[in-house]
């Protein structure tokens, strides 16, 4: 462990921005990992402490996710026997939000078909995953709300836009040095990428909004 920046807990506290109660919950809960004892009562804090305290909170406070799932994401690095690839796939499945889907009927079932036909045009996997499960769920919420178009209009580019991205998260991950910071980095990656994506989309469609009723603005003079 490097021995730069040792702290105790009450200045951990202050440069994490997170309490001294919580860190005791966290550090019981084995989300952050034991200080050095320097006397029976007190315990020395390190950089890797303060990375992994805003790391966690940025998930929590940023993406939502639970202490229950970030503590199965943490628990991936002691499963020496995942290669890379199925270690980032245990973080993405365990930060997935889980949708709320019904008793299947035909409307889910055309929806299904319609995602698996779009991610083997791509040569992706589909399957019955949380995250197909919840893309599934988007097309159906569509057409209910009368926007029966929007897969085939729009589908086919998020899936195209979430390939680019991918691409720039996977390779910010695997500049990681070791299987910790290689999970800390799939996590970020999937939780903060997917705030940056849609504060970015939001700009985005403020931009594009803007234009377009310009121009409806100056044929309308």
């Amino acid at each position: 462990m490097n021995t730069e920046g040792r702290m105790r807990i009450a200045e951990l506290s202050k440069r994490s921005g997170v309490s001294v109660p919580t860190i005791k919950y966290y550090l019981r809960e084995e989300l952050l990992m034991p200080g050095e004892l320097s006397s029976p009562n007190q315990a020395t804090y390190h950089d890797e402490h303060l990375r992994r305290l805003r790391m966690i909170r940025a998930l929590i406070e940023v993406g939502g996710v639970s202490v229950a799932a970030i503590g199965q994401v943490l628990a991936a690095v002691d499963g020496p026997e995942l290669s890379t690839f199925e270690l980032l796939g245990t973080v993405a499945g365990a930060l997935d939000k889980q949708p709320q889907t019904p008793t299947e009927d035909i409307e889910w079932t055309r929806a299904r078909a319609e995602v698996d036909a779009a991610l083997s045009r791509r040569g992706w996997q589909g399957g019955r995953d949380s995250a197909t499960d919840a893309l599934v769920e988007v097309l159906v919420r569509m057409s209910q709300l009368g926007y029966d178009t929007w897969a085939s209009e729009g589908l086919d580019a998020y899936l195209d836009a979430a390939e680019r991205v991918a691409e720039i998260d996977v390779e910010h991950a695997l500049r990681a040095s070791n299987r910790a910071d290689l999970v800390d980095g799939a996590a970020v990656m999937t939780i903060l990428g997917d705030a940056a994506l849609g504060a970015a989309r939001r700009i985005a469609h403020v931009h594009v909004s803007a234009g377009r009723l310009g121009h409806l603005g100056e044929r309308e003079n």
